[in-house]
C-alpha cells in the first residue's frame, strides 16, 4: 500500500518554511565604508609635528643620569659663591615627529585639543631636504654657540675683559669662498672695515664686485679676494653673500663650563648668563625663589625672542616656579588667548641687566618698576608672530 502526499493547499505556509534572504540597507554600507575610509585617513602620515612642554633643569644645580650627576655650570679661575637655595630653571620644549617618523592624523587629534601643545607644519623645524640628524646637529651647534655667548654676556656684565673674534665655521661646497677661505680662519676685516662681532658681519653691504677679506690663519695675517654671489640670506631676501658660515669665539679670562645633555637650540642663553652671574657674585640672586627663564642672548647682553614660550610657561607652572622671565618680544605669545597658566607673573626683559633687576627685585620683595609682559604689550613693544 502506498501513500501519496497531496500538495499543500496554502502556498503561503510553504514560503514561510523557506529561509529568507536579507538585504543590507544602503545606509549601513555607506557608514561602514566611511568608517574604513576615516580609519585609513587617520593612519596616513601627516606633514605636521607636535610641540609640547619639555623637561626642565636647574642651572644652579646638577644634572645627568643617576650616579653621574655633575654641575650644570662649573667655574675655575675665580672665586665662586655656589650656595643658592633658589632655582634658575632651564625651560625646554619637545618636538614630536620628524621626516623619518611622520605622525599620523590620529596622533595629531589629541594635540589639537590639548592647550599645552601646538600642531605646526613640519617644514618649520625640518625644511625640505633636512633630516633629523642634520636638525639635531644644527640645534647642538646652536646650543654650543649659545653657551659661549651667555658666558661672554655674563662676564662682560661683571666687568671682565672678554675678547671676541669672528671665525669661519664652514665653507659650503660651491661657495664663492671655496679655495679662498677655510674653517678656522679668523675674519679681521672686509674691504678694510673691521669685523669684531657677528653684528658687524650682519651689517656688511656687499656687491657682486670682488672684495678684499683680511683674515688670520695659523697665526699669520693675509688678504684674499672673494667675489660675492647673490643667494638667499636666510631671511627671505636674496642679496650678494660671501658664502661662508661664521661664528663668534671668545677669549675668556676664566673658565666657565656648561654641561646639560639632550638640550639644543639657543633659548637657554639668558638663564645660563644669570646662573653664571649668581655663581660669581656673593649672596643669592634668586632670594631662594624658583625662577623659570627663557630667551636667547647676544654677547652685549641683548635678549632676543625664542619659540615655544607658551609650552614653557605650562612646564614652569607644573614645576612650581614662583615667576617667569621672558624676552619682551615673546610677551604676546606668553599671554595669548588667556590659555597660559595665570598662577604666576611673567616679566618682560630686553637685556641681561633688566633680567638681573627682576631677580634682585623679587628677592628683596621690591618689585615696583619691574616690567611685566602686560606692561610690555601696553607699551607697544613689537611682538614676534
Amino acid at each position: 500500500m502506498t501513500e501519496s502526499i497531496a500538495p499543500s493547499a496554502n502556498p503561503a505556509s510553504d514560503a514561510a518554511a523557506a529561509p529568507k534572504r536579507r538585504r543590507i540597507h544602503p545606509g549601513v554600507v555607506s557608514i561602514v565604508a566611511g568608517l574604513v575610509l576615516l580609519l585609513v585617513l587617520a593612519l596616513t602620515p601627516s606633514p605636521y609635528v607636535i610641540r609640547e612642554p619639555g623637561p626642565v633643569a636647574n642651572a644652579l644645580g646638577t644634572a645627568g643620569p643617576a650616579g653621574e650627576e655633575q654641575e650644570v655650570i662649573s667655574i675655575s679661575g675665580a672665586q665662586t659663591y655656589p650656595e643658592d637655595a633658589g632655582e634658575l630653571t632651564v625651560m625646554t620644549v619637545s618636538v614630536v615627529g620628524n621626516p623619518e617618523y611622520q605622525l599620523n592624523w590620529l596622533e595629531l587629534a589629541g594635540a589639537w585639543f590639548n592647550p599645552t601643545s601646538d600642531v605646526l607644519p613640519m617644514e618649520l623645524y625640518y625644511p625640505i631636504g633636512v633630516s633629523k640628524q642634520q636638525r639635531d646637529e644644527e640645534t647642538a651647534a646652536m646650543m654650543t654657540s649659545s653657551q659661549d655667548t651667555s658666558v661672554a654676556a655674563a662676564l662682560s656684565y661683571l666687568g671682565y675683559d672678554v675678547k671676541t673674534q669672528v671665525v669661519v665655521a664652514q665653507v659650503p661646497e660651491g661657495s664663492p669662498a671655496t679655495d679662498k677661505l677655510t674653517a678656522g680662519d679668523v675674519v679681521l676685516a672686509y674691504d678694510e672695515k673691521p669685523i669684531r662681532s657677528l653684528a658687524d658681519v650682519q651689517q656688511m653691504q656687499l656687491t657682486t664686485e670682488p672684495v678684499a677679506v683680511r683674515i688670520r690663519r695659523d697665526g699669520e695675517e693675509k688678504v684674499v679676494s672673494v667675489t660675492p654671489k647673490p643667494a638667499e640670506d636666510g631671511q627671505g631676501n636674496r642679496r650678494p653673500l660671501l658664502g661662508i658660515l661664521v661664528q663668534e669665539k671668545h677669549d675668556f679670562p676664566i673658565d666657565v663650563h656648561i654641561s646639560l645633555a639632550d638640550v639644543g637650540g639657543p633659548s637657554a642663553g639668558l638663564v645660563f648668563a644669570l646662573a653664571t652671574i649668581d655663581k660669581l657674585e656673593p649672596g643669592s640672586l634668586t632670594g631662594g625663589l624658583s625662577v623659570a627663564v627663557t630667551g636667547a642672548i647676544a654677547p652685549d647682553g641683548t635678549v632676543t625672542p625664542i619659540g615655544g614660550v607658551r609650552q614653557k610657561i605650562y612646564a614652569a607652572s607644573d614645576n612650581g616656579a614662583d615667576y617667569f622671565i621672558a624676552p619682551e618680544a615673546n610677551c604676546g605669545e606668553a599671554l595669548s588667548g588667556g590659555s597660559a597658566p595665570r598662577n604666576m607673573t611673567v616679566y618682560a626683559v630686553a637685556d641681561l641687566s633688566e633680567a638681573v633687576d627682576v631677580l634682585k627685585g623679587n628677592a628683596s620683595g621690591d618689585t615696583e618698576g619691574l616690567r611685566t609682559c602686560a606692561d610690555a604689550i601696553a607699551d607697544g613693544v613689537q611682538q614676534v608672530q
